[in-house]
């Protein structure tokens, strides 16, 4: 193989993964970056997306550039029908390939998972926007969810029949005449506190000896420390040996990112409920501080069909939400000091005039720009980095950390039960929020 210094990548992604492709160009000799901008009438908020760094050159397509790049880096699933034509041309790559489908098919991962040893969430599968209004008229506290068009539907926390009433009417407006077509998966809550997961990568079959385990708050915040696979929760460890080749076969061998959350209740049940075949939003951005041969660990599993060991100067790493003072829908800049510059790791950007550009996101209401890492030797240390790096923010970006206390008493809670992060001390909740306010 080529030292890493000379070699060529194409990084292929939806946008949301700017962070990666960056992180590789600070090794790569040079970093391509591409992500949709096809439309019938191109706007420039989408060609705009991962251009003006200095670690990457954004390129209209992957084909554009095809025979100067060395390999293929597909961060994200939705791309099965590029990846198989490179890799029939013989390209390096890595990708989920097919394996992505178990993520956006929730149907096909239900079967797949009830072909395995492990339990099944309890859920009940229901067809057309009618009959599930006439399902959840009598039901309360389940959590809904639908195959592909996560922007469309993204998973939905039901409460009861007098609170939501009114968001199944927004739905039979957005889907019109397509509503009795679509297949909605009704599961029943899983009484826990606790949500697990490791976030891994499987190269040549196998995964690497250490791993990212770690707990998140959805959308809001992380906590993960670097740990032996072999070390980890049996709960854990039996969903990616069981999926092992799985994904293997899936993606047709080609080396792929792979991350779990696994409900676990105080009865000792537990149950995989998400896989995520591609590079996970969290834990990604903090990878890309903690993990510091990234770019290597891809390279050469692409190239060279080898599972490189993560190589770490520490332990622990802690991200948070950070959010916009408003919403996306209109263009917003910042100045960043240089300690943020580093630490702030998002998508959907820019690089104008020196400044983050961050253009407007029409298509669905958000507020977020990136999360904002750190890493320690201890969590301690790691907490104690970023509230430094908040006070740094410019005007204009919030940072909440009550989610930050909200992943430690998760944390303390599964420690209790004998998960925990290895042992790791955790400290008061309610010290680190008042700390930070």
């Amino acid at each position: 193989m080529k030292p890493l210094s000379d070699i060529v990548a194409c990084v292929c992604d939806h946008g949301r993964f700017v962070h990666v492709a960056r992180t590789l160009g600070k090794t790569l000799g040079t970093v391509y970056y591409t992500s949709p901008e096809e439309r019938d009438c191109p706007v420039i908020r989408d060609a705009c997306v991962g251009d003006g760094f200095d670690e990457i050159t954004r390129v209209k397509s992957l084909w554009r550039v095809k025979e100067k790049c060395d390999l293929f880096v597909f961060l994200d699933i939705g791309f099965e029908d590029e990846q198989a034509e490179l890799r029939d041309q013989g390209f390096p790559i890595w990708g989920p390939g097919g394996a992505g489908a178990l993520e956006s098919n929730k149907g096909l991962f239900l079967k797949t998972l009830a072909e395995t040893d492990l339990p099944v969430p309890p859920h009940i599968v229901i067809k057309g926007l009618t009959n599930l209004s006439l399902h959840l008229h009598d039901v309360e506290d389940v959590y809904i969810k639908v195959s592909k068009f996560r922007g469309d539907w993204e998973t939905l926390h039901w409460t009861n029949w007098d609170e939501m009433e009114g968001t199944l009417d927004s739905y039979a407006v957005l889907f019109g005449s397509l509503k009795e077509e679509i297949t909605f998966y009704v599961f029943e809550k899983i009484d826990t506190e606790i949500e697990d997961g490791v976030d891994a990568y499987l190269v040549g079959g196998r995964w690497p000896e250490t791993v990212l385990h770690g707990t998140e708050i959805k959308d809001k915040a992380y906590i993960g420390t670097m740990q032996k696979f072999s070390d980890l929760p049996e709960e854990v460890r039996k969903v990616n040996e069981t999926f092992r080749p799985i994904l293997d076969k899936a993606s047709n061998g080609q080396p792929m990112k792979f991350s779990t959350e696994i409900r676990i209740t105080k009865d000792g049940e537990s149950f995989f409920t998400d896989p995520t075949c591609r590079f996970g939003s969290p834990p990604s951005q903090g990878e890309c501080v903690l993990i510091k041969n990234l770019a290597e660990i891809i390279a050469r599993g692409a190239i060279e069909n080898v599972c490189v060991e993560p190589e770490t100067e520490d332990e622990f790493v802690v991200q948070v939400n950070v959010s916009l003072d408003g919403d996306r829908t209109e263009w917003n800049s910042f100045k960043l000091e240089d300690d943020v510059e580093e630490a702030l790791k998002g998508g959907f950007c820019c690089r104008v005039n020196g400044r983050l550009g961050l253009p407007p996101i029409k298509e669905y209401y958000t507020t977020e720009v990136g999360y904002l890492c750190a890493t320690g030797k201890t969590l301690a240390a790691a907490i104690e980095s970023l509230r430094d790096l908040k006070e740094n923010l410019p005007d204009g970006l919030m940072c909440d950390f009550s989610s930050l206390a909200d992943v430690l008493k998760e944390l303390e809670s599964s420690k209790n039960q004998g998960i925990g992060l290895g042992g790791a001390k955790i400290p008061d909740p309610e010290i680190v929020v008042a700390e930070m306010s």
